[in-house]
């Protein structure tokens, strides 16, 4: 899973954090994550892919977490189609995820450079 913080539209943060294979294992990774990049981050809401229906694998489990975990901290959750999520990442609009991490890595090392 990843949290990238944005503020107004500029990337100013982005982590990625690898889950246990293990649906039980992976529930307490995915609060404790969440927990850490909310206390440091302080977001006003949050955005969360929206999975198709056929989509009833680990995948969903853990988007249910992440949703669960979020509102529990009382943050407004938007759902988004992976199309628009991805296309939100830069001008112009990257087309993968791939994309993503790469623009995001560029971006963030020159940043902090």
């Amino acid at each position: 899973m990843a949290v990238a913080f944005f503020i107004d539209v500029h990337l100013d943060y982005s982590q990625i954090h690898h889950l246990p294979s293990a649906i039980s294992k992976a529930e307490a990774s995915v609060f404790g994550f969440l927990a850490s990049m909310i206390s440091h981050l302080k977001p006003e809401s949050a955005a969360v892919e929206l999975l198709p229906p056929k989509h009833a694998t680990q995948r969903s489990a853990v988007n249910t977490m992440v949703e669960t975990a979020l509102t529990g901290d009382g943050l407004p959750i938007f759902r988004v189609d992976k199309k628009s999520l991805i296309a939100s990442f830069g001008h112009p609009p990257p087309h993968s995820r791939n994309e993503v991490r790469q623009n995001g890595s560029r971006n963030l090392a020159g940043a902090w450079a």
